[in-house]
């Protein structure tokens, strides 16, 4: 049963297509014998009955002619015909006789050679006593011929008649024992191969069925279980003896369970895939979500910024304005200070040096604001328009500085021109006044650059080190500048009564009041240049904003595809 279990398909359909073959052979043999039986049954019937039969008859039909002629020859009416009839009955006496002995080559056993025997004689015993007739009838003694024929002949052929009859019977009865030996034959071999034939068909019939068994069932588990990793189930496992088969049930048995195999490990690997994946997509949701948020913010603090820097601009054109107004000031003041230029020749030397002071702390703080600005613009490649309104609010922040500084000494030198200087002190105090708003501006100015730039991670190394340098470095020069101006009031003193100083003062301050012009000028061109550089870098902003918004909506859709594909794979049961 194994074997036929694990022999291939291809030869279990032979192999029951042989046995079915095999079947049909054996039956036609069957026939083909039986058919070899009644042909010799039939050779018999024909040889030994019908041959015989027919021999017999025809010897009876040539004795009733003989006879017949033999009644023409004794007649003395049919005379001159007696040859003719003689040569009828020399013609029927030699086909008698052939007869006689075909039918002696066909005895077919004693009963039959006995009446044989019989009847040969009594055509020996006709033959001569027919024969004395006729040669009474030749030598024209007719009534003797007619005697000797009734008398002698006709008792004879009446024997032979008898024997003739009775070869006929015996001939008959063979004939029918033949037909019947040849028709019991015939059932024998009909019976025979209607039961081979029956025998092979039911062979035929449970060597089919089971066969059909060996292969259906292994199929029909096989298709259910392939049915079932179809709709999603990869659960199922085939039977081990279906997977131990070794026909092309079970290479197909084996095929399909490698194929499960390969089914789960593809859809664990697609559904750990879509998990990561789906993780990925929200947390990538969520950073663009942060990141969308600052944009937003840096948006809204680069228009802040821009407002500023436009506000700071008008303040510069107001600071401008002033300022002419502080030059034509020290203008006449220094034309009602020409009488005391003589004394104030110690006080100029001073503020000279005191000049020179600032100057050289004006040169370092340039040099290092140099090398800060150029770790800015390295650190700042990508907010060089933030680096610029920094760099601008510094330079704002030291001219306020030094206006402060400057309108404090115009208040020194008011103060000791006394009534003369009144006017040039309410100059120093507006001076003083717009440095402080211009002072207050920038600080917004610097408050709003710091909002920018705590979104550029990049930029906080430098910027510390620009408030240490301010801190530090230019606070002391702006100490130094302090201590000059004290003894610079010391001085003040001795020459209160010298108008020398307040020319002096006068002089300088203009000088300070054209470099706070042209400063104030420096200050609303690059207030006008951040306004423009601050709006660009809102609109590159806008535009970063909107591929962001554009990038979380792709990564929604991200999303879908990713739960659609966990739904799909979802569908397998592993």
């Amino acid at each position: 049963m194994s074997i036929l279990y694990n022999a291939k398909v291809k030869v279990k359909f032979l192999g029951t297509l042989i046995i079915a073959v095999l079947g049909m052979i054996i039956v036609g043999v069957l026939g083909v014998v039986s058919m070899g039986k009644i042909n010799e049954s039939n050779d018999v019937i024909y040889s030994n009955n019908y041959v015989s039969s027919m021999a017999i008859q025809v010897v009876n039909n040539g004795l009733t002619d003989v006879r017949r002629n033999l009644l023409y020859i004794v007649n003395e009416k049919y005379s001159n015909s007696i040859d003719s009839y003689i040569k009828e009955v020399e013609k029927n006496d030699d086909v008698c006789l052939a007869e006689m002995a075909k039918y002696k080559t066909l005895i077919a056993d004693e009963e039959d050679a006995a009446l044989y025997a019989d009847l040969e004689s009594y055509i020996s015993q006709y033959i001569t006593e027919r024969d004395k007739a006729i040669g009474y009838a030749k030598a024209g003694n007719f009534e003797e011929a007619d005697l000797y024929n009734t008398q002698k002949a006709v008792q004879l052929a009446v024997k032979a008649q008898d024997a003739i009859d009775a070869l006929l019977d015996y001939n008959t009865i063979m004939a029918e024992k033949s037909v019947a030996d040849a028709t019991d034959t015939y059932d024998v071999s009909v019976m025979e191969t209607i039961a081979v034939a029956v025998i092979a068909t039911a062979i035929s019939i449970v060597l089919g069925i089971m066969m059909s068994g060996i292969i259906t069932k292994p199929l029909v588990a096989v298709g259910e279980v392939a049915e079932k990793i179809a709709n999603g189930d990869l659960t199922v496992k085939l039977a081990k003896k279906h997977l131990k088969q070794k026909d092309e049930i079970g290479i197909l048995a084996n095929h399909i369970d490698k194929m499960r195999d390969g089914l789960i490990e593809t859809v664990s690997g697609i559904k750990n895939a879509s998990n990561d994946l789906g993780e990925q997509v929200t947390s990538t949701n969520q950073t663009l979500g942060v990141l969308n948020d600052r944009i937003s913010d840096t948006s809204a603090a680069t228009e802040e910024l821009s407002a500023s820097m436009e506000e700071t601009g008008a303040s510069a054109e107001e600071m401008n304005a002033t300022a002419v107004e502080i030059e034509n000031a020290v203008e006449t003041v220094a034309e009602k200070a020409e009488d005391g230029a003589a004394k104030s020749g110690e006080i100029h030397k001073r503020a000279t040096e005191l000049g020179k002071n600032v100057h050289t702390s004006i040169n370092k703080s340039n040099e290092i604001f140099n090398e800060i600005k150029v770790k800015l613009q390295e650190a700042l490649e990508e907010s060089k328009a933030v680096d610029e309104i920094n760099a601008l609010a510094d330079a704002i922040l030291g001219i306020t500085s030094q206006t402060t500084l400057l309108a404090l000494n115009a208040s020194i030198e008011a103060a000791r021109a006394g009534e003369a200087g009144r006017g040039f002190a309410v100059v120093a105090n507006e001076i003083s006044a717009l440095a402080d708003n211009s002072k207050n501006t920038v600080t917004q100015i610097q408050n709003i650059t710091k909002i920018v730039m705590n979104a550029v991670s990049n930029l906080a190394s430098s910027s510390n080190n620009l408030l240490n340098f301010v801190a530090t470095d230019v606070m002391n020069d702006y100490q130094d500048m302090a201590e000059t101006a004290k003894s610079y009031t010391d001085d003040a003193v001795y020459v209160s009564d010298l108008t020398n100083d307040l020319s002096a003062t006068a002089e300088e301050l203009l000088a300070s009041v054209q470099m706070l012009m042209r400063a104030i000028t420096e200050v609303s061109s690059a207030s006008q240049e951040g306004a423009k550089t601050t709006t660009t870098v809102a609109e590159q902003t806008n535009d970063i904003s909107i591929s962001a918004s554009t990038i979380i909506d792709n990564m929604k859709q991200t999303n879908e595809t990713s739960d659609n594909l966990v739904s799909l794979v979802n569908k397998f049961n592993l």
